[in-house]
């Protein structure tokens, strides 16, 4: 690996880190919300909400989470009734994954409280440090989307 690299590396596991406990430890409390969510099926309903329709292939690299856990968290919002699977008419083996309207209504409430909290954690910052974040954020995604 080289210095770049390993740098490179080492910085982004300081920013996760630090996004775990600064920021993802404060929006994902959802207190009072029915129904109760854990962190995971969040992550799955925004990416869902994101991408309009997935896959499990697709949704599955973007968790980070194999087939059986994944079938599980599936299973889970499935019987919530915030997502549904449709079968592909010309693969069957593929199966399309989407938010449901109750699905879209949970994560709205969910998005408002998100925005409402991250509002409280950045007020600290002024604006030209929200500038500079966005933009630096900005920059790193297009680098990341870069990678192999």
């Amino acid at each position: 690996m080289t210095k770049e690299s390993h740098e490179f590396l080492s910085l982004l596991h300081d920013f996760l880190w630090i996004y775990h406990e600064k920021v993802a430890a404060v929006i994902y409390e959802h207190k009072g919300l029915k129904p109760a969510c854990h962190k995971n099926q969040i992550r799955t309903l925004i990416i869902i909400d994101k991408m309009g329709t997935t896959t499990f292939s697709n949704l599955g690299r973007r968790l980070g989470l194999k087939k059986g856990s994944l079938t599980t968290l599936i299973d889970s919002l499935e019987k919530l009734t915030l997502v549904s699977r449709q079968d592909d008419q010309k693969d069957r083996r593929r199966v399309w994954l989407r938010l449901t309207s109750q699905g879209k209504e949970y994560l709205a409430k969910i998005k408002k409280m998100d925005v409402d909290s991250f509002s409280e954690i950045v007020s600290s910052l002024s604006p030209e440090e929200k500038r500079t974040a966005v933009t630096s954020l900005e920059n790193l995604i297009g680098i990341m989307e870069k990678m192999k």
